[in-house]
């Protein structure tokens, strides 16, 4: 995970000089089975630096199950499944939410052994 310098101000910009580094390395330093070309095709970035892409952007939903139920919550998988802020704040497709009540639960333990 990318994070700026508190002093940096979170910009375009700065967010692609922040990660220019990491994609020089894909492209020059990994040898990859196959013929790779990573490029920095556009910042997800949504609005003035403010608000990041929820998770359903660029997570599947059994990983955004296990990752909230390993780095996030101490609570119950129903619990966040069962509060529309919280399916808020982690979903933009609203087909997700709705299936969030299944695979939630489902796959909250999944990432309790890494």
């Amino acid at each position: 995970m990318f994070k700026l310098e508190d002093e940096r101000e979170n910009n375009p910009t700065n967010r692609e000089t922040l990660i220019r580094p990491f994609i020089r390395f894909l492209n020059e330093e990994v040898c990859w089975k196959f013929s790779q070309n990573f490029v920095i095709e556009k910042d997800e970035t949504i609005g003035e630096g403010k608000t990041i892409g929820k998770l359903d952007r660029y997570m599947m939903n059994a990983d955004i199950a296990g990752f909230l139920g390993k780095y996030v919550f101490d609570s119950e998988p129903s619990e966040v499944a069962g509060s529309s802020e919280m399916m808020d704040e982690i979903f933009e497709a609203s087909e997700n939410k709705l299936a969030a009540t299944v695979f939630i639960p489902q796959y909250w333990n999944a990432w309790s052994s890494i």
